[in-house]
């Protein structure tokens, strides 16, 4: 069978920072994932009789579906990540041939996600899906620069069904409107605010309105994990951010996410990340690029490498 990449192209790579920005309104084929990781935006959908907006904040993405006119707008230092994918014939409409072509059985679970009457969906990130998102950034970018990676053709397909498996987990909790739901919810929210203290189940449960036992149950049959395992998912993404974003010492990065002892905090992590925090700094420092690729014909690239923030003149 053709390698993925060839048939499920990557068209926008980028991983940016913005102020005073403002995009001019377009439309594609593609399917769009855009990412806030830190700061505001609003992305403004048009058509002939109605405008809409959607405000992005920190920790939250929007999925677009193809063949909306929408556009950015950013005023304050916001950072991104933008993730385009779509077949590398534009005349196929994407969704129908990603359902129903030869990949239709791989990719069946992302039918109730995309085909949706909504022209796009905004979703907290509650499955870490920032991860999963800059990991097949950063893999077919490393790609088009043709680094070596023996490995390539898998690990692009493990790491796209990766990440369209974190949205769809996301999705279920922003769709399916049912009580445990509302629960595992607040819990997610109390996790957000608080994984940098001492948490307790009691005091998540108390948050919530139910008792510790019915929470813990709950949560695990309706997420699929444990409470503890997601506060330590949120504590170790947390702490990524600081070791790619800033030269706060490891022990102290610990601390700030809520680990007073160093030894839980680099077991933790290794045991999620796969390696220690000090090595993960050192593989995965932040740094601006962008890369395009042309709708009309995928051939062509342009490519920006860039450590410079940005802008445009209003």
């Amino acid at each position: 069978m053709e390698p993925l990449i060839n048939k499920i192209l990557p068209y926008t790579q980028l991983h940016l920072q913005y102020e005073n920005f403002e995009m001019t309104a377009h439309r594609h084929h593609t399917i769009e994932l855009l990412y806030v990781i830190r700061g505001t935006m609003s992305v403004l959908f048009e058509d002939e009789k109605l405008q809409t907006e959607c405000v992005l904040k920190s920790n939250q993405f929007l999925l677009i579906l193809p063949q909306y006119k929408h556009r950015y707008s950013i005023k304050s230092h916001t950072e991104i990540n933008v993730l385009e994918v779509g077949h590398a014939n534009s005349q196929i409409p994407f969704i129908k041939w990603l359902l129903s072509g030869e990949y239709a059985d791989k990719f069946a679970f992302m039918a109730k996600l995309l085909q949706t009457s909504q022209q796009s969906l905004l979703f907290d990130d509650t499955q870490d899906v920032h991860a999963a998102l800059e990991r097949l950034i950063l893999l077919s970018y490393q790609h088009e620069h043709n680094i070596p990676n023996e490995y390539f053709n898998s690990e692009y397909e493990i790491a796209l069904l990766d990440l369209f498996i974190k949205m769809c987990k996301c999705n279920r909790l922003l769709i399916e409107k049912v009580r445990s739901n509302r629960y595992i919810s607040h819990t997610l929210l109390y996790i957000a605010e608080n994984y940098a203290k001492k948490i307790t189940i009691s005091q998540i449960a108390d948050f919530v309105g139910v008792t510790p036992s019915y929470l813990q149950r709950i949560f695990k049959q309706s997420y699929g994990e444990t409470i503890l395992s997601a506060l330590t998912k949120q504590r170790v993404t947390a702490a990524t951010e600081l070791l790619k974003n800033s030269d706060v010492s490891v022990s102290e990065i610990g601390k700030k996410v809520g680990y007073s002892d160093k030894r839980m905090f680099l077991a933790a992590f290794k045991k999620l990340q796969g390696t220690s925090p000090s090595e993960y700094r050192k593989n995965n420092r932040s740094f601006n690029f962008a890369l395009y690729r042309d709708y009309s014909d995928p051939k062509y690239t342009l490519d920006v490498d860039t450590d410079a923030t940005a802008t445009t003149e209003e």
